[in-house]
């Protein structure tokens, strides 16, 4: 909660995602895992003000051989 104060409002109903966008997207392959990191800035309406918040997304992915493709293996969201 501490890095990212904008937390609570969103848990509470009180701030409202206007834009999303996505920058560039690095990935990282290793045998059949794939780490992709990217920045994200999201435009949101808080407190009667819009304010651009900027966010590091992480995604693990894993593919397999089979008919089932890729999965998401884990996602997390940080301060950028």
């Amino acid at each position: 909660m501490l890095a990212l104060p904008w937390l609570g409002d969103w848990l509470a109903g009180g701030l409202q995602v206007r834009t999303l966008q996505l920058h560039a997207v690095e990935t990282l392959l290793c045998g059949r895992l794939a780490l992709l990191s990217s920045d994200v800035w999201l435009s949101v309406w808080q407190q009667d003000q819009e304010c651009v918040v900027k966010l590091r997304l992480l995604r693990v992915w894993t593919c397999s051989s089979g008919d089932s493709g890729a999965q998401l293996l884990s996602m997390a969201v940080l301060a950028a």
